[in-house]
């Protein structure tokens, strides 16, 4: 009886055998295998949705910004008005000052984008704007200047367009004699203007956003960019040619082609557009922009857009 018992007893405290334990340890591990590559995809599929979403972002407020400076290229609300153009130094057809010619231009970089070579293969697109925001009544026009009320919210040296549907000017303001009194009138020196009165419209001074906005591809703040390092290529946004702005970090190139309307419903693009000296004649512009994100492990992920953006006061 007392053996009987002792056997029982024996066999309550006996634990797994070898293999059990084997069998037990290789089964953890396999699972342990399984979750440790679950959570690497998940991390993976993390950094690649981060930088998708970075991209997409970048995109939306790039497109944003150049689409609206190409939506008010010129727009000018009297489309048969002339321009005169008197800013100093007034250079060639396709440059940021030349209002006469062309509302939208460029330079051409090479036929095809090269992302090897990203600065120097990505092209330049330059857009003359007038806004609508902020304008001022002119009166009392002489023929070297002009007065307007609110003088003291404009600043030497600011590109500004005055006229009316007879004839615009864009100019540097030069103002002088302001009154501190409400109002606050000045006088705004107008060289060489004639004009700008008409029987039908009465003349006003467009300022705020007015100028011409240089966009191009260029080295970040944070280093070269390259082929191998496109990740440090941002996109650039100038305003009369007062220095560069960083728009967008990740933006490795820019290829801009010029849409000209030769008959209804026939729209041709040109990388280049002269027309024999007929710039007037784009009403739209398609715009493709390269954009990249850098992940945590040194990838870059990349993606293009293309968009075709109209101009609301096509010549």
């Amino acid at each position: 009886m007392m053996n009987t018992l002792s056997g029982k007893s024996l066999r309550k405290n006996c634990g797994v055998t070898l293999v059990e334990l084997m069998i037990s340890i290789t089964m953890g591990l396999v699972i342990m295998s399984g979750v440790i590559q679950l959570y690497v995809s998940g991390k993976s599929n993390s950094r690649v949705a981060q930088s998708s979403i970075r991209i997409q972002d970048n995109m939306r407020y790039a497109l944003h910004v150049l689409g609206n400076d190409i939506a008010q290229a010129g727009n000018i609300k009297c489309t048969t008005t002339d321009i005169v153009n008197i800013l100093p130094n007034v250079l060639n057809v396709g440059d940021w000052n030349d209002f006469v010619n062309t509302y939208v231009s460029g330079r051409e970089a090479v036929a095809v984008f090269d992302p090897a070579q990203p600065v120097t293969s990505s092209d330049t697109l330059i857009v003359k704007r007038v806004d609508h925001s902020r304008p001022q009544d002119i009166v009392d026009v002489n023929a070297d200047s002009f007065q307007v009320n609110n003088a003291n919210n404009l600043q030497n040296g600011e590109i500004a367009v005055a006229g009316d549907c007879g004839q615009m000017v864009v100019l540097e303001l030069n103002v002088t004699n302001v009154d501190i009194a409400s109002p606050h009138e000045g006088r705004v020196d107008l060289p060489n203007a004639t004009n700008l009165l008409d029987e039908n419209a009465s003349p006003i001074l467009y300022t705020g956003a007015t100028g011409a906005y240089t966009y191009s591809i260029n080295n970040s703040t944070g280093g070269a960019c390259t082929g191998a390092s496109i990740h440090q290529c941002s996109l650039y946004r100038e305003k009369n040619n007062s220095g560069a702005q960083e728009l967008v970090q990740g933006v490795h190139g820019l290829d801009v082609q010029y849409g000209v309307e030769l008959a209804p419903d026939n729209v041709t693009y040109y990388d280049a557009y002269d027309g024999d000296g007929n710039y007037q004649r784009i009403n739209r512009v398609k715009v493709t922009l390269w954009f990249n994100s850098a992940e945590e492990d040194g990838n870059v992920v990349s993606k293009n857009v293309t968009r075709v953006f109209a101009i609301r006061s096509s010549w």
